[in-house]
């Protein structure tokens, strides 16, 4: 999965006020210079673990590239505001890696309780968790 709705231009902008070069920007998120090419000429986009990297390097809130979709979210558009790798959030859930990817990727139902513990993680209201979800299952 990839940010849906990251912008190439503000990713540039915030690359070039930061005064890094692509190769600088790639060895300190530990990427390739291609990568972070592509994403700023639009001809791929970051997932969500590769883009917290850069955004740390950078010390950049997440909102400057990629909007708060808000009620549209999807439980990907949360983590990836959260700024937390897969990894993570499957550690704090104590689940594996294909049971959180069937969840985020929507074949897979949220319950309760899980949706009360990633408002937590996430930083947002449980209700919003659940919208969501709703929303993956959308998709």
């Amino acid at each position: 999965m990839s940010l849906s709705d990251f912008s190439a231009d503000a990713f540039k902008k915030l690359r070039l006020k930061s005064g890094m070069s692509q190769p600088q920007l790639a060895v300190a998120a530990k990427l390739s210079r291609g990568a972070i090419s592509k994403w700023e000429n639009g001809l791929a986009k970051p997932t969500p673990e590769n883009f917290v990297k850069v955004m740390k390097v950078l010390d950049a809130d997440l909102d400057t590239v990629v909007p708060d979709k808000g009620e549209d979210s999807t439980l990907f558009d949360l983590r990836a505001h959260a700024g937390l790798t897969r990894a993570q959030v499957e550690k704090e859930l104590g689940i594996s890696r294909s049971t959180w990817g069937d969840i985020e990727r929507g074949t897979a139902r949220l319950s309760p309780q899980r949706a009360a513990k990633l408002a937590k993680l996430f930083g947002v209201p449980k209700a919003l968790v659940v919208t969501a979800a709703a929303n993956t299952l959308q998709f």
